[in-house]
């Protein structure tokens, strides 16, 4: 088993909450903001341009979501407890993606192949 804890168990308590502080910001505000986008985009037609465009921005903002969540928060999660605490399946998942950093781009790919 990977120790995924090991690059947050020398960090100062000040670094911690700071990092704490930062990912539950970045988790409340990206996650609604882009929900909100995606479904006033899609559902309402809100953004006055190109379909094309309109069809990109909504890909980015799902894309965006899958990053937060497969990225912010595991690294919260961990943060907070001081281990890992979403199971096996979600590490293999997450390493995966920090592994290959060219799949972080697949996010993207996987949401706008229809």
């Amino acid at each position: 088993m990977v120790n995924y804890t090991a690059d947050f168990e020398n960090l100062p308590p000040s670094s911690r909450y700071s990092l704490i502080t930062l990912d539950s910001l970045i988790l409340c505000l990206g996650i609604p903001g882009n929900i909100f986008l995606f479904f006033a985009s899609h559902l309402h037609g809100a953004l006055n341009v190109e379909a094309v465009t309109r069809v990109i921005i909504e890909h980015i903002a799902v894309s965006d979501v899958l990053l937060l969540l497969i990225n912010f928060l595991p690294i919260l999660s961990t943060l907070i407890y001081h281990d890992w605490v979403l199971g096996s399946h979600i590490l293999l998942l997450r390493l995966v993606f920090h592994q290959h950093r060219l799949l972080r781009s697949g996010y993207l790919m996987c949401v706008s192949s229809n």
